[in-house]
């Protein structure tokens, strides 16, 4: 589930560069890793708790409306396993996706 929130357009590019600054960081800290494990003699460069991402220091225009979309995903909700309470359930489902015909 999302929600949909309006912001405004500096703000979601902010929003969008930081995110995929991240998704960059994990993405080569993975190669590292893979490239560590490949050698198994050379130990992977060490994380840098002081990491600042430069998307960060963008500014949003307050002077915008907020005119566009972001589909924001809804966190799960918190909940508490219940002892003994495991079943394996076989669910059957059916779909129908789509009642016109193409020629």
């Amino acid at each position: 589930m999302t929600e949909v929130k309006l912001l405004r357009p500096s703000e979601l590019k902010k929003m969008l560069a930081i995110k995929e600054a991240k998704d960059r960081i994990k993405r080569e800290e993975a190669e590292a890793q893979a490239a560590a494990a490949a050698k198994k003699g050379k130990k992977p460069p060490p994380k840098k708790d002081d990491e600042h991402l430069a998307e960060e220091d963008m500014e949003i225009d307050e002077n915008e409306e907020a005119t566009e979309e972001y589909d924001e995903p809804l966190p799960e909700p918190p909940y508490e396993e219940v002892e003994e309470s495991d079943k394996q359930l076989i669910l059957k489902s059916s779909v129908t996706a789509d009642y016109a015909r193409f020629e």
